[in-house]
């Protein structure tokens, strides 16, 4: 895989062959011990490479093969490398290699899933619709504004009368009317139908397909919205402040790789049923329930988290729960969990005792203010690599002081009291 990385490397930026010596290739990690140094201003190229590889690669081949999904990545791919830069500036080949991995790994799921993956029970694609300025925040295509909307509803059928609804126009992806939208003004909001015959299937990007309608209540998927193709469900539900109603239980997710801030600021959903998960795939769940402040049930027990990077305010400011299993996760490949559990002042056990912490960079304010915590098992947290640990424990005025923390840095304990 590094062998054909550093091939791709030398193809997308159009250097000669043999730029990279190619020795110790697998057995190296920084730029200091390999016999990648051909050029004394290899470090100057590869930090201006991080862009250049982004916007060669993923410009000319996703753009050209998935044009709406490639605008939801572009931005957050740009924002990953500069991050990977920053934090690994003396091992900088390594950092190229890593996002030329998962950029490898991103397109190889998405031809898998466009080219086949699961069998789906139409072909009625719904459009993706990413929310690039929320001043212009509309439904689909339409006039209608995503603050004015309060329900939305899925149907396997065609009304035979549409001339019957206020609005109604072509949302499938393909643009051949297979799947349609219906507006109906009921008092101050409207009430939208999308629907197609034999039901409909989701877009391969998910990404904002719901977010900032402040004033929706309720989404009801009725078991016709397939969602066995979608790879990106970032935002998704994200700022659903009003919703109170919301069946995911029946979610296909084997596909998908990103459910960051899927359900950021659900501030008004009491339980979500997400047992039924399928998250192997998944690399970012970053912020995923964060502001879910009324959230009284959650199951996450099930989770695969083995490809997880990033949990940073995955449950942050969900105050309302009083349990969270998270004891299975399996945390190996994480990096970020600052503010993970931050706000979670009712929660009264939690289990990280088998968290393997190994690759962590950052925990900063990672149990802020859990004040209803009497105990807490890190003693086992491998803090090696850790760089921001400020305010880890702030506001946890009911931890016991005990030998649980006597791994962690004094001054830690310090901010128990």
């Amino acid at each position: 895989m590094l062998i054909k990385s550093i091939s791709k490397i030398t193809a997308a930026a159009q250097l000669p062959e043999g730029w990279f010596a190619e020795k110790n290739i697998e057995e190296t990690e920084t730029k200091r011990k390999t016999g990648y140094l051909a050029s004394e201003e290899l470090d100057s190229y590869l930090k201006n490479y991080m862009e250049h590889y982004i916007t060669q690669y993923m410009e000319q081949y996703m753009e050209r093969n998935f044009p709406k999904f490639f605008d939801a990545y572009l931005e957050r791919d740009f924002k990953k490398s500069e991050s990977i830069w920053s934090k690994r500036e003396s091992d900088g080949l390594a950092a190229v290699l890593e996002r030329v991995k998962e950029l490898e790994i991103l397109t190889d799921k998405l031809k898998s899933t466009v080219g086949g993956g699961r069998a789906v029970s139409n072909q009625n694609i719904m459009c993706s619709d990413i929310l690039h300025d929320e001043e212009k925040a509309y439904v689909l295509g339409s006039y209608v504004r995503r603050e004015e909307v309060s329900v939305i509803s899925f149907g396997d059928q065609m009304p035979q009368n549409p001339s019957i609804y206020e609005k109604f126009w072509d949302v499938s992806e393909a643009g051949d009317e297979s799947v349609m939208a219906y507006a109906e003004k009921c008092g101050e909001y409207y009430e939208i139908k999308i629907c197609g015959v034999g039901g409909v299937t989701a877009p391969v990007c998910c990404a904002d397909l719901f977010r900032g309608y402040h004033n929706l209540s309720s989404i009801d998927f009725r078991g016709v919205f397939d969602t066995s193709q979608v790879v990106d469900m970032r935002r998704m539900f994200c700022d659903c402040r009003s919703l109170s109603n919301l069946d995911v239980s029946g979610f296909y997710t084997a596909q998908v790789i990103d459910m960051g801030w899927m359900f950021y600021g659900c501030r008004s959903l009491t339980e979500l049923d997400a047992s039924k998960f399928d998250t192997a795939q998944v690399t970012d769940m970053e912020s995923m329930f964060s502001g879910c402040e009324s959230l009284i049930n959650l199951d996450v027990g099930g989770f695969a988290t083995l490809q997880v990077m990033y949990m940073n305010n995955m449950f942050y400011n969900c105050r309302s729960l009083r349990v969270l299993d998270i004891s299975k996760f399996n945390t190996s490949q994480v990096t970020n969990m600052s503010l993970m559990f931050a706000w979670c002042e009712n929660l009264t056990e939690l289990d990280v005792s088998g968290f393997d912490t190994s690759q962590v960079e950052e925990m900063d304010a990672m149990f802020w203010c859990c004040e209803s915590l009497t105990e807490l098992d890190v003693n086992g947290f491998d803090i090696s690599k850790v760089k921001e640990m400020d305010n880890m424990f702030y506001g946890c005025s009911n931890l016991q002081d005990n030998a649980l923390y006597t791994k962690l840095d004094k001054t830690l304990l310090e901010q128990i009291k």
